[in-house]
């Protein structure tokens, strides 16, 4: 039993020890991180998504950005624009080699996922199904 009590205690020292925030510098009992609450939604969101996209496709945050500039910060097929690159559009990459390509909107990425993964045999058939109904 005592025991026990040493290690709730020993938790509860931990829990409730000071740490400051990198960002804004307020001092608070901040648990598995060196955030404020605030900045810790901000940050660990943005932490995933690149953690994301570098293990799926190898992109790092400098690459994606000078893409996105040399894109003109639009699609890379359809050329839609938007302001925010990180929510709103995919890395698109090769699944096989993992190599990158383009920053693609969320709907050409799906239509290019789709394609890749079931051949130009598939979009022929789809052709053939519009043409056959004009």
């Amino acid at each position: 039993m005592a025991n026990t009590n040493k290690k709730t205690a020993k938790h509860l020292s931990l829990i409730n020890k000071k740490k400051q925030c990198k960002v804004c510098g307020e001092y608070g009992t901040y648990q598995k991180t060196r955030f404020c609450y605030e900045h810790f939604k901000i940050h660990s969101r943005e932490y995933m998504t690149w953690r994301r996209r570098l293990k799926q496709s190898f992109w790092t945050q400098e690459f994606w950005f000078a893409q996105w500039a040399k894109q003109d910060k639009k699609c890379g097929i359809c050329r839609t624009e938007t302001n925010n690159a990180d929510q709103d559009f995919s890395a698109d990459h090769n699944h096989k080699t993992n190599t990158p390509r383009m920053i693609l909107c969320h709907k050409c990425n799906t239509n290019v996922g789709i394609i890749e993964n079931k051949g130009l045999v598939y979009v022929k058939q789809i052709v053939d199904y519009l043409e056959q109904y004009e």
